[in-house]
């Protein structure tokens, strides 16, 4: 059992689908250009074409001392050095990283001319956490529904400036500018659809918030390309400095379009909930827990399309042990075991929830949510939720659940978890 890597296991067990024939004929022409010279990813040149695009040129540095200048040049490194982007994917990490540039711009413009936005207050948030595929993003869009949780936008998260305004805010024209590249995943691997919902419209995690900061590994490291050097860089960073530039684009973002409290999900925040506290000491929590071996094997499906996408070498040996390896994962589900009984987790502002329960009685669960932490539930909200979810189904996602030796194994790394938090096998 040593010797046994459950982590190479899952890895080698899975299978890309085969691709769409445009995806296969785009990158094989495009093969035959010289993309790095055609599509670079150096410093100078990214900054360079941020700067023509908006016209400004602070990036924000006196906010946190630019400290986003190191994890963006490491991340620059690692897609160029370690990510063996195809030409598609290459195309696509240049757009994204571009994006995120042009929005600290357009950010530190924002705040020059209205600094009154500083006073904006972040009032008792409700973060929903827990390992990835455990039902977050299904329990974060039901609630997105009510009208009185200001929840996070794809396409604000991308485009966040000028701030979004109430009414405006549904038909913004960013939303169907937006909508054709967020869903352009969509047409490159179609199955993913049957895994997660991109579209620009849809409530998104902090996650691709946090790449204006580029002290995002979940969204870096396992959307925009594989960079196992910026992930380990990243772990050994301060999150309290990320938070901190979060709060701030938050307090933008609802400085015109504001909501009774702000409900988002962050599997990748189960891992820092003290720097999450400091900055949000009152923040409420929702813990989500499902069968850790059927979310991991679930997961490595997502993650390993997502990469398809953009390279020909999904999966690579040492890319995302943070999301295969059972030990490492089941190491980081417990850590908030100890945040908990040793009180920096308060147990009155956490909630633990099933999955098993969600899934079969979703507003049930939401009710006991806005209970446990005194929100109101307006008839309007409940209404609103109860319409999502009738014409929302679950989405059935459909993955090899792994060898017999991988779950095997996986059950017993797993075990700490599951007996603290009460985690059936499904």
């Amino acid at each position: 059992m040593t010797d046994y890597s459950s982590d190479a296991d899952r890895r080698s067990h899975w299978v890309p689908r085969e691709r769409p024939e445009w995806v296969t004929t785009l990158n094989t022409e495009l093969g035959h250009l010289d993309m790095v010279g055609c599509v670079p990813l150096d410093e100078a040149s990214l900054l360079n074409s941020a700067m023509a695009r908006t016209g400004l040129s602070d990036f924000d540095d006196e906010f946190n001392d630019g400290a986003w200048r190191e994890p963006f040049r490491v991340l620059i490194q690692a897609l160029e050095e370690e990510a063996e982007l195809n030409p598609l994917g290459r195309l696509m990490a240049r757009n994204d990283i571009l994006n995120a540039l042009c929005a600290r711009l357009q950010v530190a413009q924002v705040f020059k001319e209205h600094p009154e936005i500083n006073d904006e207050e972040i009032v008792a948030p409700l973060l929903i956490i827990g390992q990835g595929r455990c039902g977050s993003t299904a329990l974060h869009q039901l609630m997105s529904a009510d009208p009185d949780n200001r929840v996070l936008r794809t396409w604000e998260s991308i485009a966040p400036c000028p701030p979004p305004e109430t009414a405006t805010y549904e038909t913004d024209p960013r939303i169907a500018a937006l909508d054709p590249m967020v869903t352009m995943v969509n047409r490159i691997v179609p199955e993913v659809t049957g895994m997660q919902v991109f579209a620009s419209w849809e409530a998104q995690e902090n996650i691709l918030l946090h790449s204006i900061t580029f002290r995002s590994p979940a969204w870096l490291s396992a959307v925009v390309g594989q960079v196992p050097s910026y992930m380990g860089y990243m772990f050994g960073q301060d999150p309290t400095i990320n938070y901190r530039e979060e709060k701030r684009l938050l307090q933008m973002l609802q400085w015109r379009k504001p909501g009774k409290r702000w409900v988002w999900k962050s599997p990748f925040a189960t891992l820092e909930l003290p720097a999450v506290l400091q900055v949000y000491p009152d923040a409420n929590l929702v813990y989500m827990h499902r069968d850790p071996v059927k979310a991991l094997a679930s997961l490595v499906d997502l993650v390993g399309t997502m990469n398809w996408a953009r390279s020909d070498h999904p999966l690579k040996d040492g890319a995302f042990e943070q999301h295969t390896n059972a030990q490492m994962v089941n190491g980081m589900l417990c850590m908030p075991i100890q945040w908990i009984t040793g009180g920096v987790v308060p147990k009155d502002q956490l909630m633990n929830v099933q999955f098993p329960e969600f899934r079969d009685d979703p507003l049930g669960v939401v009710e006991r949510i806005y209970a446990t932490f005194d929100m109101e539930l307006t008839d309007a909200g409940r209404a609103a939720m109860a319409e999502y979810q009738a014409s929302t189904p679950f989405r059935r996602h459909s993955y090899e659940l792994g060898s017999d030796q991988a779950i095997a194994y996986e059950r017993a790394a797993f075990a700490p978890y599951q007996s603290y938090f009460g985690v059936e096998n499904e």
